[in-house]
């Protein structure tokens, strides 16, 4: 190759080389976190999101995940909606709770202008609520309310913020964000949610009524992993509980259908036994051999108090109190691990024992005051 040409291929790559390097000064000043052009919002939208947001995101649904597997559901009662949070739960997720506050942090401040700015600032406040650092999770949400531009992250928030003022016996403020939603627009997304935190409210207030015309109306719009079983079978127990036995019997059916876990199921199927119409003469032995089928499973192990507990509320129903008492016997001699259930039996089991059998009722009665409501 003659000289001349060898200048002319190296004139060509600095000027290639140059023009590349411009090119990327330009398209990195132009995607300033302070500029609000098209390519500024396209690389921060898009680093924001699969990075600290995304971090951020994956942290917070290992706290939640953590905080729904520890809470110890209670079937002889309606169900929490939302699981309470327990102190030592929280600092088993401490670091996580720390690293969701610090990534989405960092989202907040190397993104400015990109749309998870909003989305950033609920996890925070999340990560604040879960923490029991309830006034900064307060005014985290109310600033996402106020300096929000998206408003379906602004309803997100008020809807976080109305259970955090339920959570914090502050009622009158959830019931004005309440008011507050019902003049928005509020997404099909958020609306579950906004039913969901209602029942909430009014489940804290014992009002039964308005829990269940809430979570009807938030059950269908609720997707199976999110706990559509588990707000059936809730519905399903308020109507056992008001008297509606055929609305509990068709609640109960529908949880069934969106996959509970075996648990939620083998409890479903256990309470739809106590609203079951029965209508022919073999119902009955129909059910007594369901019972007896639960006991010998080996699987049902360690829910046997429990089964032997509606086995007696079933003979005490028929009218059958010897044999009422027999079961509410053999579920206190099954309780094994679960105290809270064999204080149930004792309690149901005290009205029906003759003074003159042979029952310790100094025992029984002092079981039932150390387990009573309020102590568990």
């Amino acid at each position: 190759m003659s000289g001349l040409n060898r200048n002319c291929l190296n004139t060509y790559f600095i000027i290639i080389r140059t023009l590349f390097l411009w090119s990327v000064i330009l398209v990195l000043f132009s995607c300033s976190a302070e500029r609000k052009n098209l390519a500024s919002k396209t690389y921060h939208n898009t680093t924001a999101r699969y990075n600290a947001y995304f971090i951020a995101l994956k942290k917070m649904k290992e706290v939640e995940k953590a905080i729904n597997d520890a809470h110890k559901k209670n079937y002889n009662q309606i169900l929490k909606i939302y699981p309470e949070v327990d102190s030592s739960t929280v600092s088993a997720v401490k670091d996580q709770l720390e690293d969701c506050i610090k990534k989405s942090s960092i989202a907040i401040q190397r993104h400015k202008n990109s749309k998870w700015v909003d989305d950033s600032y609920i996890l925070i406040g999340k990560a604040r609520f879960y923490s029991g650092d309830h006034p900064n999770a307060v005014q985290t949400y109310k600033f996402v309310n106020t300096k929000g531009e998206d408003d379906d992250a602004r309803h997100q928030a008020l809807i976080l913020l109305m259970r955090t003022f339920i959570d914090i016996n502050e009622e009158n403020n959830a019931i004005a964000v309440s008011d507050f939603l019902k003049k928005e627009k509020v997404k099909k997304e958020n609306l579950k949610n906004l039913y969901l935190t209602r029942a909430h409210l009014f489940q804290k207030r014992q009002d039964y009524n308005n829990v269940v015309a809430n979570l009807v109306e938030a059950a269908p719009l609720l997707h199976k992993n999110e706990g559509k079983a588990k707000i059936y079978f809730i519905i399903g127990q308020i109507y056992q509980q008001l008297g509606f036995e055929s609305e509990a019997y068709n609640n109960y059916k529908e949880s069934l259908k969106h996959g509970p876990d075996y648990e939620l199921s083998f409890y479903t199927k256990l309470y739809m036994y106590q609203v079951y119409d029965f209508k022919k003469g073999n119902d009955v032995k129909k059910v007594r051999n369901y019972f007896a089928k639960l006991v010998k499973d080996f699987k049902n192990k360690e829910y046997r108090d429990k089964i032997y507990f509606e086995m007696a509320e079933f003979e005490a129903k028929q009218g059958n109190m010897d044999k009422a008492i027999q079961h509410y016997n053999s579920s206190i001699k099954a309780s094994t691990i679960n105290p809270r259930q064999k204080s149930y039996a004792y309690l149901h089991c005290i009205p029906w024992v003759h003074p003159l059998r042979q029952y310790c009722f100094c025992q029984v009665q002092a079981y039932c005051e150390k387990y009573n409501e309020g102590s568990y």
